[in-house]
């Protein structure tokens, strides 16, 4: 998606249509050889039209509208329709007034359906937010009840003795008719309070465990130790270059599964408008109890850290952007955008990035390996120029490609001017159109390198991931394509950490996946798809091979590999492999079918909801003598895979909704 592509985009050309302007503006737009000089004809060419985005109503605190969320939310939460309730909660959270009655109702509702949804850590943060706030007086009952049930099912014997006594006292000074509903509600208290008094210790983790569940755990560390050359990543991988694969990064040691590569913290990310009301605006974390924005009705955050880093880095910016671009502007655009005002500090280093920018671009790039690097010889994620580098393809792109990005480019640019004080620092032509250009390279640069930072919805024993945002990281950027892979990625707030999924000898390519694979989609679809966005033609071994899909992989009679060079081995054949080495079959056959059945049993152990915080050894193991006995593709190593990867999920950012 681009920016306001289905209006300002689509209007600009049919106003050059008349008169038949296309070819000749086509033409001037050829010839161009910089970003700076695309963008500008392509402001200029708006301005003419009068298409320049224009600021629209909305986006300010409103009493009214709060209460009309929370209306709709408490009909939603009547229904029993607990995630529809959640969300028009923390709508009405945004609209309200800071610290108003309004700002009030909306946490204290949300305390309901965090309580109703099995949050009871985020039911007691909001009543301590309701407290905190102006929540009406003859309404605190309700929320000393939550609180009680909280303390209950948390089984917090000590608070929830203390919070119970404090709601027996308020309901003995209540009027007669409220207070005998209470009573009944303090006596099922009292008495779920005595059962876990004498709750025996070892049931805690039980009840722990069958609460929802939300967030991920901490970032794991990295495995064989951290890299001189690039902090993020281990020892374990080097970065390499060659001209048919350009940047890539390999194993410097033999790999295992399950093995962190790297850990990776990105330099700019963004948060996608529909998870707005679920997740921070700043670290894309999951947050159930989230405050607002102190100025705009549009983001939230998990707490007030939180919320002044992000005001603080770059959201006293694009506050007053959102309600013009946030559901007009793609993913790309947002990014693009973010990596400007981070590059730039909010603009303040407007001209010092430019002269730098400017400086680089002169100087001849005798080494493409060390693209990036800084003064000291490391390539850090938290700078700007590994971003600067990662390739856009510029060269590959047609005209109307490049011409319809300069269009987003030119919007970005009008919207910093005309609504934010991003150039009060510094401004005049030469500087306005440089942050055109280079938020056009970044628009054709960003869609060939950023990474989607997901979580794993749990509802009912199913899985299914969904994107939250993206991210501009530099490491995982250097990583090339297969339709294979030998690594999954998985999202920590907006971090990434990326494992090993087999077995990786020294010298072997460490190899991401750009969201086709070959257990779900045709050869053709694949290179159909990564040659519309990536610019190249696959040719890893699963294209080669022609590898079915995953529901067509063959399930009986495996060819078994040699141990020692991996050659195919079939029934009968001599022992002896052509490498010299003895073969023993039925030790083989043994091996495989002992493991085989463990893992069986694993797997039904995992499906079932156990080892959800570890992977099970059994899994890795068996992941490594598959590799290393059976030629694939072979649907058991593809399960295995798959289940590893679910019980890693669980570990990074996920939710779990038992329904």
């Amino acid at each position: 998606m681009y920016l306001f592509e289905d209006t300002i985009f689509e209007r600009l050309l049919d106003a050059l249509k008349v008169g038949d302007r296309v070819v000749v503006t086509s033409h001037l737009f050829y010839e161009f050889k910089t970003n700076t000089e695309r963008v500008a004809l392509a402001y200029q060419l708006l301005e003419e039209e009068n298409l320049l985005p224009i600021l629209e109503s909305g986006g300010t605190k409103s009493p009214k509208l709060s209460t009309d969320l929370r209306n709709e939310g408490n009909k939603a939460f009547q229904k029993k329709n607990d995630l529809l309730a959640l969300h028009l909660y923390n709508r009405s959270l945004c609209a309200a007034p800071v610290y108003s009655k309004e700002y009030a109702l909306a946490i204290g509702n949300r305390s309901a359906v965090n309580l109703s949804l099995g949050f009871f850590n985020a039911c007691l943060s909001d009543i301590e937010l309701a407290h905190q706030s102006s929540y009406p007086n003859e309404l605190r009952v309700k929320l000393l009840e939550r609180q009680v049930k909280c303390f209950i099912q948390l089984d917090m014997v000590t608070e929830a003795e203390a919070a119970l006594k404090t709601l027996e006292t308020e309901v003995q000074g209540m009027a007669q008719g409220k207070r005998e509903q209470l009573l009944s509600s303090v006596s099922t208290l009292t008495q779920d309070l005595q059962r876990i008094r004498v709750k025996a210790e070892g049931a805690l983790d039980d009840a722990l465990t069958s609460c929802n569940e939300f967030g991920c755990f901490e970032r794991p560390p990295l495995s064989h130790g951290s890299n001189e050359e690039i902090k993020c990543a281990s020892t374990a991988i080097a970065l390499k270059y060659s001209e048919d694969k350009g940047r890539h990064l390999i194993a410097s040691e033999n790999i295992r599964p399950g093995d962190v590569l790297i850990v990776e913290q990105p330099f700019a990310s963004v948060l996608l408008p529909a998870a707005s009301s679920t997740h921070c605006y700043f670290c894309l974390n999951r947050c159930l109890s989230p405050i607002p924005c102190l100025h705009c009705t549009e983001v939230m955050f998990c707490n007030e850290k939180c919320r002044v880093e992000s005001w603080t880095q770059f959201h006293s910016i694009d506050c007053s952007l959102l309600p013009v671009i946030s559901n007009k502007v793609g993913k790309m655009g947002l990014l693009a955008l973010r990596v400007l005002l981070l590059a730039s500090q909010k603009g303040k280093k407007l001209r010092q990035l430019m002269e730098e920018v400017e400086e680089i671009e002169k100087t001849p790039k005798t080494n493409p390996r060390t693209l990036g690097f800084n003064k000291d010889g490391r390539y850090l994620s938290t700078d700007y120029w590994p971003i600067h580098f990662l390739i856009g393809h510029s060269d590959h792109r047609s005209n109307a490609d490049i011409f319809r990005r300069s269009v987003t480019a030119a919007c970005l640019l009008h919207c910093l001017e005309t609504f934010t004080k991003f150039f009060e620092a510094d401004l005049d032509d030469e500087i306005y159109y440089f942050c055109g250009g280079l938020l056009l390279h970044h628009l054709q640069s960003l869609p060939c390198n950023a990474h989607e930072v997901s979580e794993m919805s749990v509802t009912a024993g199913s899985f299914d991931s969904q994107e939250v945002g993206a991210a501009a990281y530099a490491t995982l950027s250097l990583l090339n394509h297969s339709c294979d892979p030998n690594v999954v990625r998985h999202s920590y707030g907006d971090w990434a950490v990326l494992r090993a999924i087999r077995p990786i000898q020294q010298g072997e390519e460490i190899l991401d996946n750009y969201g086709y694979h070959h257990a779900l989609h045709t050869v053709d679809e694949r290179r159909s798809q990564l040659s519309k966005q990536y610019f190249f033609h696959c040719s890893c071994e699963a294209c080669l091979g022609s590898w079915p899909s995953y529901k067509d992989q063959p399930t009986t009679n495996p060819v078994f590999r040699c141990n020692e060079c991996g050659s195919p081995i079939k029934k009968g054949q001599d022992p002896q492999c052509t490498c010299g080495a003895i073969i023993d079959m039925g030790e083989l056959e043994l091996n495989l079918a002992k493991s085989s059945k463990l893992f069986r049993e694993t797997l039904a152990s995992v499906w079932s909801g156990k080892h959800r915080k570890i992977v099970p050894d059994s899994l890795l193991e068996h992941l490594t003598l598959l590799a290393k006995t059976v030629k694939r593709p072979w649907r058991e190593f593809s399960e295995c895979q798959e289940t590893i990867k679910q019980c890693l999920s669980l570990q990074a950012n996920h939710v779990t909704i038992d329904m």
